[in-house]
C-alpha cells in the first residue's frame, strides 16, 4: 500500500511539474512600475547623501536584462547638488526569504548628457550605486497575503527576462520533506 501511495505522489508531482513548466508566470513592466513607484523617493544616508527619485522600470525587447532609470541627486550638508538621470540595468534576481526581486550585477548603461556630475563625483556615485544601493533596492515583492503570489513564492524555481517581460518558472520540490 505504501509503494502505491508513493508512486501516486510521484506521478502527481511529475504531472503538476509538467503542467507548471508550460505555464510560466509573467511580470510586465507595468506590474513592476506599479510596485516600485510607491517606494520613492529613496534617501540613502552616507558620506554623501543620495536622493533617488522618478523611477522608471525598463524591460527592453531583445535584452535579457532589467533596467531602472532614475533621477539621482547628491546632497552635501543638506544642499542638493546637480541632479542627473541614470539608466542602470542588470540581471534579475530573486531572494526566496523575502520574496523580493532585485537587479543583480548592475551596470551603468546611460547617464544624461546635460547634467553629468564632475569626474570624482561621477565615479563616487557609480561605485556607490552599483556596489551597494541598486543591488539592495527591491523592485517587486511577492506577498504572502495574496494567495496566488504565495503559491508563486513557494514554487518559484527560476526567473529571467525575455522579450520585455520577467518570466517566472515554477516547480514542485522533488521531495516534499525537503
Amino acid at each position: 500500500m505504501v509503494k502505491i501511495a508513493e508512486r501516486l505522489r510521484r506521478g502527481l508531482r511529475h504531472t503538476v511539474n509538467a503542467a507548471l513548466q508550460h505555464r510560466p508566470v509573467t511580470l510586465t513592466r507595468d506590474d513592476l512600475q506599479g510596485a516600485v513607484e510607491p517606494h520613492f523617493p529613496v534617501r540613502v544616508e552616507g558620506m554623501l547623501n543620495l536622493v533617488l527619485d522618478q523611477p522608471r522600470v525598463r524591460l527592453d525587447r531583445g535584452r535579457d536584462r532589467i533596467g531602472l532609470e532614475l533621477t539621482i541627486t547628491p546632497e552635501v550638508l543638506g544642499e542638493a547638488l546637480l541632479s542627473s538621470r541614470w539608466l542602470i540595468d542588470g540581471q534579475v534576481s530573486y531572494r526566496r526569504q523575502s520574496g523580493e526581486f532585485f537587479i543583480h550585477k548592475p551596470d551603468l548603461r546611460a547617464l544624461s548628457a546635460d547634467d553629468r556630475p564632475a569626474g570624482w563625483l561621477r565615479q563616487f556615485l557609480i561605485d556607490e550605486l552599483l556596489g551597494s544601493v541598486i543591488p539592495a533596492l527591491p523592485l517587486y515583492r511577492l506577498s504572502d497575503g495574496n494567495p496566488r503570489q504565495a503559491v508563486v513564492r513557494k514554487l518559484l524555481r527560476t526567473v529571467h527576462v525575455v522579450d520585455g517581460k520577467v518570466i517566472i518558472h515554477l516547480q514542485l520540490d522533488e521531495d516534499p520533506a525537503r
